[in-house]
């Protein structure tokens, strides 16, 4: 911090998966998919190891990495993520009705669309539209 400023330093990254899907004529290959996919569960285990889910997982959210990097997926915007342990008592937060929608509503899970609290597994729901989006070419809504 430096004054009145925070600065935040990361790798510099190629283009978001959704980039990728359109440079190849929105067809990914089964191999490909199946590298990228395994690499982003692999996020979302270590992330949800630390108590956090990121509650907007989409195409536009997950990035190649650059030269000789180019293979290694990231994600990336954190902004709406949060931890789904309860501070006090470090156990699983309650479940409970009525929130509104968070994330993109284009690939958030049914739960978020009924207003459930969200926790791993809609990440992992939102994970699947994901994949559904890129190996069929779209999704059916």
């Amino acid at each position: 911090m430096e004054k009145d400023y925070i600065y935040m330093i990361t790798e510099l990254l190629g283009p978001t998966l959704e980039d990728l899907f359109n440079y190849c004529g929105r067809k990914l290959s089964l191999k490909t998919n199946v590298i990228v996919f395994s690499q982003i569960i692999e996020r979302l285990e270590h992330m949800h190891g630390r108590g956090l889910i990121h509650r907007d997982v989409k195409p536009d959210n997950i990035m190649m990495g650059m030269y000789n990097k180019s293979g290694t997926v990231h994600m990336i915007d954190f902004g709406i993520s949060r931890s789904y342990l309860n501070k006090e008592t470090k156990k699983h937060i309650d479940f409970c009705t009525g929130k509104n929608l968070v994330g993109t509503a284009r690939y958030v899970s049914i739960n978020a669309h009924l207003g459930y609290e969200l926790s791993r597994r809609d990440d992992l729901l939102t994970l699947g539209y994901v994949m559904i989006y890129f190996t069929v070419g779209a999704l059916p809504w």
